[in-house]
């Protein structure tokens, strides 16, 4: 299958956060995927990264003095879904990356799920040290190793590609032991499991830890995705 327009693809990881160890290693995956996409001359265009937990409703006010405390700014105050107060901040240092901080406190309840993502757009330039750094200065002192957190890189090659070798150089560079393939017209989703990540959900007597789907688009157009350990995002 060759690509004859504009190939995107996207990278997903699902990766334990405790301490800045954990998160100097998760840039630094990061930064080793966006390497090898590049050997394909794929395009960095943006990353996302997403961290989500629950904590007990009396952490709100030590966690939003801790946002105060790095600059972000309370931006939006609504109700959710069966009263729920969502209250989202944002911080904005650089032109091409924005922190956000969503925590929703549920009506009745005694818990509080907070998210933190920091979105990059139209930035080809990416440094795994200072992404480190600026998320221990943005949430080290919120989230825990209880902690689910997933990573997106979107990246943009013209011109001519084969596909079947790019899934093909994943998988064996990964070490992915498929666990489910399914194939229809224009679209693949594989399922499996490297043991170069930690983290694994159960699948019956199986562990899984990685997606990848591809989907051709209109105008030769095709989509990768690459999760781990499920798929997030439509595909």
């Amino acid at each position: 299958m060759k690509i004859i327009s504009l190939l995107v693809v996207i990278i997903y990881l699902f990766l334990p956060l405790s301490d800045s160890s954990s998160v100097e290693t998760q840039a630094v995956i990061l930064r080793e995927l966006i390497d090898f996409a590049e050997d394909d001359q794929l395009e960095l265009k943006s990353w996302h990264i997403l961290i989500k937990e629950t904590f007990e409703e009396k952490a709100l006010e030590e966690i939003e003095a801790n946002l105060k405390s790095v600059g972000f700014v309370e931006a939006e105050h609504s109700k959710g879904k069966g009263n729920a107060v969502i209250k989202r901040w944002k911080r904005q240092q650089d032109y091409n990356v924005v922190e956000t901080a969503s925590i929703i406190q549920g009506d009745g309840t005694s818990s509080i799920d907070v998210s933190y993502q920091i979105d990059s757009k139209n930035q080809v330039y990416f440094d795994e040290h200072e992404l480190a750094s600026q998320l221990n200065e943005s949430i080290g002192n919120i989230f825990t190793k209880a902690s689910h957190n997933y990573a997106c890189i979107r990246l943009v090659a013209g011109g001519n590609i084969d596909s079947v070798h790019f899934f093909d150089r994943i998988i064996e560079n990964l070490s992915i032991e498929q666990i489910n393939r399914l194939e229809e017209q224009g679209f693949t989703v594989i399922s499996g499991y490297t043991d170069q990540w930690s983290t694994a959900i159960p699948v019956g007597d199986s562990s899984m830890n990685i997606q990848l789907a591809s989907r051709e688009g209109l105008g030769g157009k095709t989509t990768f995705t690459l999760g781990t350990p499920i798929l997030t995002t439509e595909y």
